[in-house]
This record gives structure tokens, C-alpha cells and sequence, in this order.
């Protein structure tokens, strides 16, 4: 009942009137309340759909001000606030009619219009999500202009607190997530000067899978670390059908996926001196996939540079002082290095995707220790470009070498498939900046005596030697007469490099028979 105050008199109170509170509020206040669009002047808000409303009552405030002030009632789940004023904070709150009355209120937001002529940058769009396990999932969404970073956020459906990590750039990783749980995520750009956009919406939901009992691999293990590669390798699971196989850069956020059904796998494309992570999941039968492996890491080494020059004495045109492509030319040359065989027996991976248009022929250079120059410490096959400089097989010059020792001297020795073998009269300790020269004579081990004349003042490896074992003799006369006139392919005989083994080969080897090459570099 009310009474009525007449400057201090007060009437008789009313006739009684009776009202009963509800037992519970019949439906829940909007789950989220969001500003996607701010004007100078006016907001967009929307709000999540609740189920059984009949309409929502919007109201603001300026967040100095006490009064909450009314601005509609609609069945809609956005609505437009005109009126605003530019760099003023408001607050706003949505309440829901179900039927039996209003609900409380949701939490309330907080925009501010922008000052007219600001500038700001955009909300996130286009949030996609991959890769999910049962404790981690990848976001991936739209670049916003103007944006230096983003504010990353991310709960669990249904409740209230959000989880923030800040990223660079417009990728994430969410770990440490539980299986079998439904998420929301969503992403604010920031903008600079302690700015920031609103947050993309709605949220974007995702699940992750359930936990199953598929075994995670073990014993990884990474070996063969060289130029660009590493292979990777762990105990083989009973239940699997193939492996996951992740792989990053120790700084990176984003991990490289790749399948296979092999206990090893070769990774490729890695860069020098750099910091790896990798890790194993195993996929079981009916595509379930196990947790990932604890994380193991290895680096790949700082190499030694070692860069050459060399001719074949075979393949050299003196009218145009460069050695033929012709092999190349021809597509004869092999991808992956040729020295598996005998004598070499070299077990190296080198190979190329494609062959560079100014390769000779590969090469087998090898790293002697000076103190005891019959312990090759390490070899490493390498393309010989007609200007005589030697590539490693990304193309840049020199051969790279990762098991040398910075404390200890090498003398460096060239092998041709068909040519004699040399080495370098001095010993250099570990420089990437010193070059040697192989075709000056006193800077080959032996002297002229090891290479054969090819224009003034410049020598090459002395072509005939069809065997490779370090001595020209009847026994490469043999190979040349058993290859005489096969014409376009790549054989030991084609002392010339032209791909065809004809007279112009015979007229290469003679000169060079019994000729003999260092004890050293003999077979």
C-alpha cells in the first residue's frame, strides 16, 4: 500500500494489493554481449539468442553517470544505440523476457565512440580452426588493417572466465585445452598507442576430440643432421596404422604436420645453425589419434664453408676458358650424388630437385686431417659449375662440412668419376672466407706432377682415370674400349663430359696413361 507526502502531511495509505516473487528465473540472460560496430556517434551491440525470449530490454549509461537509461525493447538479438557522444565510455546491459518477467541483467560492456577523425583498426574475421587434438587446436583468421597484434581469447562453453594470450601476427595454438570439450574463442586486433578493436562475433565454437587409448610413440630420436636435413626416428607402436609427425623452429608458434606409416621420417628444407622441436602422436585404427609425445629438439650444426676451385681437364674449353655442360644439357646428370658405388662407397644423401643449367658433374670432396692425412674426417658430394667454382647442392659456393673441428687443420682433397684425384698442397684451419684454388699448381699437394696443363697458368684434374682407384693404367683402357660408341648416356668412360664415348675420350686418356696419383688418395 502508498501513501501520499503533501509538503509534510501525509494521506491515508491505500487499499492493500498483493504480488508473488518467482520461484526461478524462467531463462537465462544473454550469454554474451558484444559491440562488433562503433561509430563516432553510435554502437551495434549483439547478444546471444536465448532460447523462449519474447524480446530483450537494451539500456546505457555513461560510466561516470548513475542512471542506467532506457533505449528499447525488441525481439531482435542486435540493436543500434544512436545519440552517443564521440570519446565518451558507456555501459551497456541486455535483460530478457521470457514470459514471466525480465531476467537480470548480463554483465555490462563498456564502449566508447570514436573521436571524430580517429582512426582504429578492425575486428579479426574469418576465425578458422585446424588441426585440433584433444589438448591443443589452430587459429588462423583474416589480417585487420592497421593492426600490430591480437588479443586471443578463449573458454570453455557455457561458463564465464576467459583464458587471453596476445600473438604477432594472425596465428595462434591453443594448449593445455581438456578432450572433449566444447570452446569458444574470439579475437580482438591491437591497434597501437594501448588500443584495441572489439572482439570478432559471435564467438566461434569448436570442440575437441576425446582422449583415446592409442599409444603414444617413443624413443624419438633425430640423427643425420646435415645440409637442410635431419631423420627423425622412434620406437614403432603395436596399435598404429601411421604416425603424425609435427616439427618447428624452437621460436616458431605454428607446427609443420606431416603423415607417414615408417618409424623415420626425413625432414627437409631445415635451416643452418637453428633451433628445432619436434614431436610424435600415433594414429590408431577408425582415426583416432593418440596425445602427442613429450617434445624433443635438436639443432642443426654451424657448417664450415669450405669453397673451391677446380678444372677438369676433360671437360675444358680453352676458346671459352669455361667447362661444357653437355651432360647437363642434355639431361644426363644424375639428381642424387653418383659416388654410392666402388671405389667411393660414399653413403651420402646429396640431390637436387632439379639441376642448375651451369653444372659440369659432381664432385667428392673430402676434409684430411693435416696431422695424419690418410684419416678422412668427412666427405661431402657437390656440384662443379663450368666457371670452376664448387657448389654445395643449394646452389651457394662452397661445400659445407658439420663434423670439422675449429682446433684442427684439413687438407682438402677433389674426386672425379673419371679424373685423377688432388688435394691441397696447404692445410687451412676452419675459415669461411678462405678460397682454394685448385688450379694453381702449387696450391695442389704434388704439384704439376698431379694435374695436367690446360691454358697458361692454369691447370685441372688429368682426365683418364675411368676407375677412379688413383693410377691410369690398361685397366681404364678396358672400361673406355667396353663403352666405346654408347652414345648419350652418363658413363665413366665419356672423359669429355659430352655424354658419347668416341676417339675424342681415347684422345683425353692416352696422354694421362700411367700417370699415378698420391698414395694418399689411392684405392
Amino acid at each position: 500500500m502508498i501513501a501520499s507526502n503533501c509538503g509534510g502531511v501525509y494521506t491515508d495509505f491505500s487499499p492493500t494489493a498483493t504480488f508473488m516473487t518467482l520461484t526461478t528465473i524462467p531463462c537465462p540472460a544473454p550469454a554474451f554481449l558484444v559491440a562488433p560496430t562503433v561509430s563516432n556517434t553510435s554502437a551495434t551491440v549483439v547478444w546471444e539468442a536465448v532460447p523462449g525470449a519474447l524480446n530483450y530490454y537494451v539500456e546505457y549509461q555513461d560510466v561516470n553517470g548513475p542512471t542506467w537509461w532506457f533505449f528499447e525493447t525488441t525481439a531482435n538479438t542486435s540493436t543500434t544505440i544512436y545519440g552517443l557522444t564521440s570519446g565518451t565510455t558507456y555501459k551497456v546491459r541486455v535483460s530478457v523476457d521470457c514470459g514471466q518477467g525480465y531476467t537480470l541483467p548480463t554483465p555490462q560492456i563498456l564502449l566508447t565512440p570514436a573521436i571524430e577523425g580517429s582512426t582504429t583498426c578492425g575486428a579479426p574475421t574469418s576465425i578458422t580452426i585446424a588441426n585440433l587434438t584433444p589438448t591443443s587446436a589452430q587459429l588462423t583468421w583474416n589480417s585487420a588493417a592497421g593492426a600490430n597484434g591480437y588479443q586471443v581469447q578463449y573458454q570453455v562453453a557455457g561458463t564465464t572466465a576467459w583464458t587471453s594470450i596476445v600473438v604477432s601476427t594472425n596465428t595462434a595454438v591453443l594448449s593445455g585445452l581438456a578432450g572433449n570439450t566444447n570452446y569458444q574463442v574470439r579475437i580482438s586486433s591491437l591497434c597501437g598507442s594501448g588500443s584495441s578493436s572489439l572482439y570478432s562475433a559471435p564467438p566461434v565454437a569448436f570442440s575437441t576430440p576425446a582422449p583415446v587409448n592409442c599409444p603414444i610413440p617413443s624413443g624419438l630420436s633425430a640423427s643425420n643432421i646435415a645440409t637442410g636435413v635431419a631423420t627423425l626416428s622412434w620406437s614403432a607402436v603395436a596399435e598404429a596404422v601411421a604416425y603424425t609427425v609435427q616439427y618447428k623452429t624452437t621460436n616458431a608458434t605454428i607446427w609443420n604436420s606431416a603423415t607417414t606409416s615408417n618409424t623415420t621420417y626425413t625432414l627437409s628444407g631445415l635451416t643452418d645453425d637453428t633451433d628445432y622441436e619436434w614431436r610424435i602422436a600415433t594414429q590408431c585404427a577408425a582415426g583416432a589419434l593418440s596425445l602427442y609425445s613429450d617434445i624433443s629438439t635438436f639443432s642443426t650444426p654451424t657448417p664450415y664453408i669450405c669453397k673451391l676451385k677446380v678444372w677438369l681437364q676433360g671437360a675444358y674449353d680453352p676458346a671459352a676458358a669455361l667447362m661444357t655442360t653437355a651432360l647437363n644439357t642434355q639431361q644426363l646428370l644424375p639428381l642424387s650424388q653418383p659416388y654410392g658405388g666402388s671405389p667411393w662407397n660414399y653413403n651420402g644423401q646429396e640431390a637436387v630437385p632439379t639441376m642448375p643449367p651451369d653444372v659440369v658433374d659432381w664432385v667428392l670432396v673430402e676434409a684430411r686431417l693435416a696431422s695424419n692425412t690418410t684419416v678422412v674426417a668427412e666427405r661431402r658430394a657437390a656440384l662443379l659449375t663450368q666457371n670452376g667454382t664448387v657448389k654445395d647442392i643449394d646452389g651457394t659456393a662452397g661445400v659445407r662440412f658439420y663434423q670439422l673441428s675449429a682446433a684442427a687443420n684439413y687438407h682438402i682433397a677433389v674426386r672425379h668419376r673419371n679424373h685423377l684425384a688432388i688435394a691441397s698442397a696447404i692445410a687451412p684451419s676452419i675459415s669461411n672466407s678462405l678460397t682454394i684454388d685448385l688450379s694453381a699448381a702449387d696450391n695442389v699437394m704434388g704439384n704439376t706432377g698431379q694435374l695436367a696443363w690446360i691454358a697458361t697458368n692454369t691447370y685441372g684434374m688429368a682426365a683418364g682415370d675411368m676407375t677412379a682407384n688413383g693410377v691410369v693404367t690398361v685397366a681404364d683402357f678396358q672400361v673406355l674400349s667396353s663403352q666405346m660408341a654408347q652414345m648419350n648416356q652418363y658413363l665413366a668412360a665419356d672423359n669429355n663430359l659430352d655424354g658419347n664415348v668416341l676417339v675424342q675420350d681415347f684422345n683425353q686418356y692416352q696422354p694421362n696413361a700411367a700417370r699415378i696419383g698420391i698414395q694418399i688418395l689411392r684405392y
